[in-house]
Order: C-alpha cells, then sequence, then structure tokens
C-alpha cells in the first residue's frame, strides 16, 4: 500500500511513528538495564527478543528509505588494521558518498557511528548506540581506537563474547532521517586472553597465646 501510495506516500507514513514507538518500548522493556535481576538464561533471551527487535526495525527503516529521500548508503573504500595490540586496537575506516542528482535532496549533514553494546545467545550484535558524530564531508576517514573509553567498553564486549568480529555501524543522516548502514566489520587478529587475576590478600598468620611467655607466633 505505501509502495503504490505515489504522491501521499510521506502522508500515510503516520504508520511510521507508531511503529518507532513500538520498537523504543519494546527495546526499553529488553534493555540489560531492565533485565539485570534476572537469571542468567532470562537475560540471554531477553538478548534475543532485543536481537529480533532490532532486526525488524532494520527492515522496517530500510523499506521507509526506499520512499524518502534520506541519504544514500555511504560507499566503503578501506578497512584497515592500524594496530593489533590489545589494549590500543586501532583501525582506520574510510568510505564515500555516492553521487545523487541534486534536486533529490539526499546528501547528508553528518554521520553517526555506532557500536553494539550487548550480544544476543547466538552471539549476534545488538543495543547499537551512536558513539561519535562526524560532519559530513566528500570522502571520509574515521579512527577507531581502542584507547578512547567508548569503543574500548565495545570492544572489551566483543571479547568477552569470544566474538571474532565488532560491527560498527555507519549511517548518512540528513533533516529527514537516516540511510541504511555501512557496516563495518572490525575483525580481531587473535582470540581474546583475559589478564590474570590479582593475587588474593594474604591475611598474617594468627596469634597463639603461649600462657606467661606471651603471644607467638
Amino acid at each position: 500500500r505505501v509502495e503504490g501510495a505515489g504522491e501521499n506516500v510521506v502522508a500515510m507514513l503516520g504508520l511510521d511513528d507508531q511503529l518507532k514507538s513500538s520498537f523504543k518500548r519494546m527495546a526499553r522493556m529488553l534493555h540489560p538495564d531492565k533485565t539485570h535481576s534476572l537469571s542468567e538464561e532470562e537475560k540471554k533471551r531477553c538478548a534475543d527478543a532485543l536481537a529480533a527487535v532490532h532486526k525488524a526495525k532494520t527492515a522496517f527503516d530500510s523499506f521507509v528509505k526506499r520512499v524518502l529521500d534520506v541519504p544514500e548508503m555511504p560507499t566503503p573504500i578501506k578497512n584497515e588494521c592500524l594496530c593489533w595490540d590489545y589494549g590500543n586496537r586501532t583501525y582506520e575506516i574510510q568510505w564515500d558518498v555516492p553521487d545523487v542528482p541534486p534536486e533529490a535532496f539526499r546528501d547528508p549533514d553528518r554521520y553517526e557511528i555506532s557500536v553494539p553494546y550487548q550480544w544476543s545467545r547466538n552471539r549476534e550484535a545488538c543495543d547499537f548506540q551512536v558513539v561519535e558524530t562526524i560532519a559530513a564531508g566528500k570522502t571520509m576517514l574515521f579512527v577507531f581506537r581502542e584507547a578512547h573509553a567508548p569503543y574500548a567498553q565495545a570492544m572489551q564486549l566483543a571479547d568477552q563474547e569470544q566474538a571474532r568480529i565488532l560491527p560498527i555501524y555507519i549511517h548518512a543522516v540528513n533533516r529527514l532521517g537516516k540511510s541504511i548502514p555501512l557496516i563495518a566489520e572490525v575483525a580481531w587478529h587473535a582470540p581474546y586472553v583475559p589478564p590474570p587475576p590479582l593475587p588474593s590478600y594474604q591475611q598474617p598468620a594468627p596469634y597463639n597465646y603461649a600462657g606467661s611467655g606471651g603471644y607467638n607466633r
């Protein structure tokens, strides 16, 4: 119905607002902050449900973006690792903007970089959150550094899940909305090796009372 609506397509997209509200409500209900008191099994079920909600929202957004003048998906140019050292992993991601007719008003105003902060039981990334916004240009270059706290947290969560790939979403954004995301897959060079545990505190040996001799060890 929406695809055949012609000039009335924007008016018919009142459904868009209703669905967005529903997606947000379900995402809030299933967010880890709301499920921390549940059992581990229930938490995993909630994570799976949250991943399904995000998939459904992505599918709907992809449809809407075919009928509105949102920016085109960025075109990938380069995704290169500059440093493999754990604690200082660094990746360089570069993309371009597809040429569109000027009358389309589809030029992006900015780019939003999003990373996942949760993983489902099937090790699917979910709960993507915007960690950085970049002003638009023709050819864009972004450096993803583990030394930057928001990125480090997402990378460490991926490490804990033993994920070999961390997806990074790059949206082109204008006043009408976001593009379909360019997904830059950042790959780990080696499996995660957890740091050694801290030494336990050594309690002093107890003192024993030895009669008139006083306290002896």
